[in-house]
């Protein structure tokens, strides 16, 4: 149940920071900015997808 826990935590703060991100990219006008949001959301959803199976497994 902590271990539950712990990984719903986990995937609350990555969406929230992919959410960020996404913010960020449709503020600025900086391309180097863009590629670099973009290619860090691309790595939080597939960190996303491990945590969101790990839960899958606890239950």
């Amino acid at each position: 149940m902590e271990e539950l826990k712990r990984l719903n935590e986990m995937n609350t703060v990555v969406l929230t920071l992919i959410e960020n991100n996404s913010r960020l990219w449709h503020l600025t006008n900086d391309e180097k900015l863009r590629e670099e949001l973009h290619k860090q959301n691309n790595l939080l959803r597939s960190k996303q997808k491990d945590i969101e199976n790990e839960i899958k497994k606890c239950m």
